[in-house]
């Protein structure tokens, strides 16, 4: 009996040991750093929403998103692609969403209260001046330049990104009490608007991040990385990963 007892409770143990170092693994997982490529294409994407260019077929889809402090998987799916030409980089988003709420109509208003998808840029990953895009499902915009860490806001959305362009196709319908199946966002990002002279060389590295919010009412919204921040705050510029451009 008493070796009985003693197997079973080895057993036990081992089985405990074995589900905490399968926990630990998915934690470490949920706040890993990641990493995607952009692939180049000679034709650039047109920016209506759809996502139907051979191109984006082809380009690598991120991993899902996770809970900004990486306790879990977003509950509802969100990924993003990335390609480039030699005049811009393009952003898309394919987000899963039941109620649709974008209420916001004028640029750089506060899309990051409601439903949205947004591009954090630091192209010379020295974490300190970087750009902030944000497209809502109604495609309104809200764009910034920060010289450093959340310089001034007000100053910071001053900034106007004048090639800018996106396109969002919904599947559903916009504030309304309908069940909705989600949205789909494209972004363009030109070189020039990043103060950049021109296109990166195949094998650059730039330190980005992106975002999802999915609002659910007063007090209730889910917010959703790439790169969980692991803090309150989308800004956190050392939880940036890393866009690998390549030709």
């Amino acid at each position: 009996m008493r070796r009985y007892i003693i197997w079973t409770t080895l057993v036990f143990v081992a089985l405990g040991a074995g589900y905490a170092a399968v926990v630990w693994n998915e934690r470490q997982e949920l706040r890993a750093l990641r990493e995607t490529t952009a692939i180049w294409t000679a034709t650039p994407p047109i920016i209506d929403g759809r996502l139907d260019e051979l191109v984006w077929n082809l380009a690598q889809v991120t991993s899902e998103f996770v809970y900004s402090d990486a306790r879990a998987k977003a509950p509802l799916p969100c990924r993003a692609r990335v390609v480039w030409t030699d005049h811009a980089v393009y952003f898309a988003f394919v987000v899963v969403d039941h109620d649709i709420i974008a209420p916001h109509t004028m640029r750089d208003g506060p899309l990051y209260t409601r439903d949205v998808v947004e591009v954090f840029i630091d192209s010379n990953g020295d974490t300190t001046d970087y750009f902030e895009f944000e497209v809502s499902p109604r495609g309104t915009v809200f764009d910034a330049y920060f010289p450093s860490y959340r310089e001034n806001l007000e100053r910071s959305k001053q900034f106007t990104a004048a090639s800018f362009e996106r396109a969002v196709h919904v599947n559903g319908t916009l504030d309304s009490a309908q069940a909705d199946r989600g949205y789909t966002v494209e972004m363009k990002v030109s070189y020039s608007d990043l103060g950049l002279a021109g296109a990166p060389k195949a094998g650059e590295r730039w330190r980005i991040n992106m975002f999802r919010i999915d609002y659910h009412g007063p007090d209730d919204a889910d917010y959703t990385a790439w790169n969980a921040p692991l803090v309150g705050d989308f800004h956190a510029l050392d939880r940036f990963g890393q866009l690998r451009f390549v030709q």
